[in-house]
């Protein structure tokens, strides 16, 4: 039983088709990524760089999704693998936070440039770590 195993392993491993594992993300993560979509999609929209009292609320919103990101990225680097995963997480927070500070300074061009560097950090990631499944998305390892 063992034989048709490893022959089929082996057969997947000399055609050079890529073996990933992918994981269903938690529901913690699931969450923090439905409310970064949602900042991202509302404060995408013409004019919202001037609501500073939404981007303020924003804030923490942000950074506490990205914490949970990092927080399961952390979780899994026994072996240093995910080195770059929290990095980015942990620029996510910092970005989130400094959008806080061009809101507070009522700065319509920092607001605005902090959530295009947040969308293009999520893109990052997603292009890296994001996989369809059949019943939705899915973390590759």
């Amino acid at each position: 039983m063992t034989r048709p195993l490893l022959t089929a392993s082996a057969l997947l491993i000399l055609l050079g088709l890529p073996v990933r594992a992918a994981d269903a993300p938690p529901k913690d993560f699931v969450a923090a990524m439905h409310e970064a979509a949602a900042f991202m999609q509302d404060m995408g929209k013409p004019g919202a760089e001037v609501d500073f009292d939404k981007t303020k609320r924003y804030v923490p919103i942000v950074r506490d999704a990205f914490a949970v990101v990092e927080r399961y990225w952390l979780d899994r680097n026994q072996d240093g693998k995910y080195f770059k995963d929290i990095a980015l997480a942990e620029e996510m927070i910092k970005l989130a936070s400094d959008m806080g500070v061009a809101a507070n300074l009522q700065s319509a061009e920092g607001v605005r440039a902090s959530v295009q560097d947040l969308t293009s950090k999520c893109k990052v990631c997603h292009d890296l770590r994001r996989e369809q499944g059949p019943n939705g998305f899915l973390i590759k390892n």
